[in-house]
């Protein structure tokens, strides 16, 4: 099977290959003297754009294309690089990589914002989306940096429904949960999907699995209360699972170790707690955030944490789990943000 090629062009004209193309896929000739003839000569490279399987992105029209000593670079090449950066900042769907139609998106409308008589175009000859950065197999709390900026809409907030049909096994919610998940939307860039875990259009009532494909999930709420965390945690997908061994709370890695360090008897979770975050990719290409608590106190801890002491120092949280513990040291049993340590008690 033939590859896919991506062709990029930062010169002037570069739009009249493309606009060549599209007169030959037409049968039109050059010699036409109805066809304003693009000013680039007919040869091979012309053509090639014109097969299936070539994606072009083109920095002009059929005219000129600008550099900038500002931006020490061509205005179009410059917005392209920015698009694939570390952040991931042209990832319109938030699925952790970014393709070529994303990039265009990305670059074009900045290149004319700039230079508003330049047009970068695309001449795209293959179905579907051109990955030009991969998908990581695993992804950190520190993405979830880039979730918060994210396009309007692209981001599902699942909330632990407090009734309505659940997999066996899950519970109804305590409205605590929801505040905690309210931190997290305050802190996002735009509007983003907020459904319930018991919603049949987005999630697999029998089962809690997300029918969702390379999106972003946040769910928080454990695997009691939360349906799509009750699937993720059973199917061993995210990297830890809760489990209560002799009124014992634990989490285990998706291995079946479990960590002792997360010791925590039921008992004592009126007066502390711990809470979990983490990130990873699930079999669909959909980029998961998991927050809780063994508790509720737990959960809403989490909310107040990251808003507070995880964001403002978001690229130093480069695992794909941390376990974060609170006491109520002044006995009001209320969860302060100065009684979280800030020292996780694991982490991987």
């Amino acid at each position: 099977m033939e590859s896919t090629k991506v062709v990029i062009l930062d010169t002037c004209y570069s739009g009249g290959f493309g606009r060549y193309a599209q007169l030959q896929a037409r049968g039109i000739s050059l010699n036409d003297s109805a066809v304003e003839p693009p000013k680039v000569p007919e040869g091979a490279s012309s053509r090639d754009l014109n097969r299936a399987g070539y994606v072009t992105l083109t920095a002009c029209d059929d005219d000129v294309a600008y550099e900038s000593s500002f931006l020490e670079n061509g205005v179009f090449t410059y917005y392209l690089v920015e698009g694939l950066g570390p952040d991931h900042p042209a990832d319109s769907n938030s699925n952790g990589a970014v393709s070529a139609e994303e990039v265009f998106s990305y670059a074009s409308p900045r290149t004319t914002k700039l230079i508003p008589i330049q047009h970068p175009q695309i001449f795209d000859g293959v179905s579907g989306e051109v990955q030009l950065t991969n998908v990581s197999i695993t992804t950190t709390i520190g993405d979830i940096a880039t979730t918060l900026r994210s396009a309007e809409n692209t981001v599902y907030f699942i909330y632990p429904d407090y009734s309505g049909a659940k997999p066996p096994g899950v519970s109804p919610a305590l409205l605590s949960d929801w505040t905690a998940i309210g931190f997290m939307i305050g802190m996002c860039s735009n509007r983003q999907y907020e459904v319930t875990d018991t919603n049949p259009t987005v999630i697999d009532t029998s089962s809690g699995m997300a029918k969702l494909q390379d999106k972003t999930i946040v769910l928080f709420g454990g695997p009691l209360v939360n349906a799509p965390v009750h699937y993720y945690e059973g199917q061993r997908l995210a990297p830890l699972y809760w489990q209560m061994d002799n009124d014992v709370c634990y989490w285990y890695k998706a291995d079946g170790t479990r960590l002792d360090e997360t010791a925590l008897p039921s008992s004592q979770l009126a007066s502390q707690d711990m809470f979990l975050l983490e990130a990873f990719i699930d079999n669909s290409g959909n980029k998961v955030f998991i927050f809780y608590g063994y508790g509720w106190k737990g959960t809403f801890a989490t909310g107040k944490f990251v808003k507070f002491i995880i964001y403002p120092n978001i690229s130093s949280y480069t695992h794909a789990y941390y376990i974060f513990k609170w006491v109520d040291g002044n006995g009001d049993g209320f969860v302060d943000l100065d009684e979280i340590m800030t020292t996780p008690i694991a982490s991987g």
